[in-house]
């Protein structure tokens, strides 16, 4: 139940079952494996015992000894392997380094992807040209450009970057080079970073735009400062408002999700009331002030009254 074409081809199968191999060489030491599929020169030369491997392409898989369950599509694909298994490599020498028992559960889809890896193991890599990775790496997420510029990159420990130069480690659960445009982001922890926070404010994106109005004096003198800790966190003291108070203040502020209902707070959004507040304050003083001068040319006109005053009823 094995089909063979082609010179020296499955040339030495002894209880090997349900194989099949087009070209030169193709399963040519193959004993006792079972339920391998070989096209092209020297595919899976080598292999003796090993089961369940695919390759497709000349030299693919061709050390390949007793490694199972291995697919390799393109040239060279896998083509040092010999006993690990469950590894996947899609492409010209994709994967070729992997070599002994380490090496499993790879999976690289690209023109030279996943070179330098030989006993790393859980690694997924996608594009061409990603080549001089550890030898030992392993559990890494991959994705790059045709030019082997790794534009994400998911360490072993979680950590991510985005567009990152190439040798590169994240150093943050997201770490990212560059701008992010984003409809809404929702983040529980710390944000660190360095460099300028920018809001899209420009008047050409806006409709409806009112004045805030009057009393923003008042309205800011309602809320309440307080310090807090988060729920988890009791070692973190913080300073802020509490979502509800301002709420019953500046509804606008406050936005509910989930089906609890659960309060976010737009901290940035305050800045427009209290500026309004500070505008009337300064109203206010300066109002205090014309008020204070007009009384200052008043007492300044009753002094000089009362001097004349004094003048005429003392003239020595």
């Amino acid at each position: 139940n094995s089909l063979a074409v082609g010179v020296g081809v499955l040339q030495f199968n002894t209880t090997g079952s349900a194989l099949t191999a087009f070209g030169t060489f193709a399963l040519r030491n193959n004993t006792t494996g079972s339920w391998n599929t070989a096209v092209g020169r020297n595919a899976l030369n080598d292999n003796t015992s090993g089961y369940n491997n695919t390759a497709n392409g000349a030299w693919a898989l061709q050390k390949n000894t007793t490694g199972l369950h291995n697919t390799a599509f393109g040239v060279n694909a896998l083509g040092n392997n010999t006993i690990a298994g469950f590894n996947t490599g899609v492409g010209l020498n994709a994967l070729f380094d992997i070599s002994g028992s380490g090496g499993n559960y790879n999976t690289a889809i690209g023109h030279e992807t996943g070179r330098g890896i030989v006993t790393g193991a859980n690694n997924t890599i996608l594009g061409a040209n990603i080549t001089g990775l550890p030898a030992a790496l392993s559990n890494t997420v991959i994705i790059a450009d045709g030019s082997g510029n790794r534009r994400i990159y998911v360490h072993n420990n979680g950590f991510t970057g985005i567009n990152l130069a190439s040798g590169t480690m994240p150093t943050a659960m997201l770490e990212v080079s560059g701008t992010i445009s984003a409809t809404g982001i929702t983040i529980t922890g710390d944000i660190s970073y360095t460099g300028v926070l920018t809001d899209t404010s420009d008047r050409r994106l806006k409709e409806n735009v009112q004045p805030l109005g009057e009393a923003m004096l008042a309205k800011v003198g309602l809320l309440n400062p307080v310090t807090f800790t988060m729920k988890g966190r009791p070692g973190l003291t913080e300073s802020g408002f509490i979502a509800q108070d301002v709420e019953a203040i500046f509804p606008w502020l406050v936005v509910k999700s989930g089906p609890e209902e659960m309060r976010s707070l737009n901290y940035v959004g305050l800045i427009a009331p209290l500026t309004g507040a500070v505008k009337e304050l300064k109203a206010q003083n300066e109002a205090q002030a014309k008020q204070i001068d007009t009384l200052q040319q008043q007492l300044q006109t009753l002094a000089r009254e009362v001097q004349a005053i004094k003048a005429t009823k003392n003239p020595h």
